[in-house]
């Protein structure tokens, strides 16, 4: 099971179900990937922070991150030779909400567990556009905001100092 994650097993003698299929997220088939993304950041502050990075890491290493309250979108494409051999999208770590939208078309959610997604209906041959958007927590936000005794009392004072916190997708990125 991934962080967070629940599972509800039901015991039943009189019904029977489908037998539960548990996500294969490895294999010989699958492919990390490692294209370019931009970063589109919509903070709680009405700012717009634009990025452009190489390769997914934790944005608090980032000085125009370090503080982000809000929602983070990432965009890559990447190529698919047969759409019909590729289930799954698992975007490793994730330190915040996840929505995943793949050639515009909705995937899905998850708040908690692993980030594993069923993608092959959204799939094409070729080139798919990918887009993650990750809605952060106001922990780091609230750290800098040095004048407001409430945040400064959740965040730093009164208690133990809490650290920055993670943000953002990290990843890998896979696609199996």
């Amino acid at each position: 099971m991934g962080p967070a994650d629940l599972k509800l097993i039901v015991f039943d003698n009189e019904k029977e179900g489908p037998v539960y299929q548990p996500v294969n997220i490895g294999g010989t088939q699958g492919f990390a990937l490692r294209n370019p993304w931009s970063l589109t950041g919509h903070h709680v502050n009405g700012t717009v922070v634009k990025d452009k990075i190489d390769q997914l890491k934790d944005l608090k290493e980032f000085p125009q991150w370090v503080h982000f309250c809000g929602s983070i979108v990432y965009r890559t494409n990447f190529d698919v030779g047969d759409a019909r051999k590729v289930e799954w999208l698992n975007l490793g770590k994730v330190d915040g909400v996840s929505e995943v939208f793949i050639n515009g078309k909705n995937a899905g959610a998850k708040w908690y567990g692993r980030r594993i997604y069923s993608v092959r209906k959204f799939l094409n041959n070729g080139n798919n556009d990918l887009e993650v958007k990750v809605t952060t927590t106001m922990g780091n936000y609230l750290k800098s905001l040095t004048d407001n005794p409430v945040a400064q009392f959740w965040t730093n004072q009164g208690r133990t100092i809490q650290p920055v916190q993670p943000i953002g997708l990290v990843g890998p990125v896979s696609i199996y």
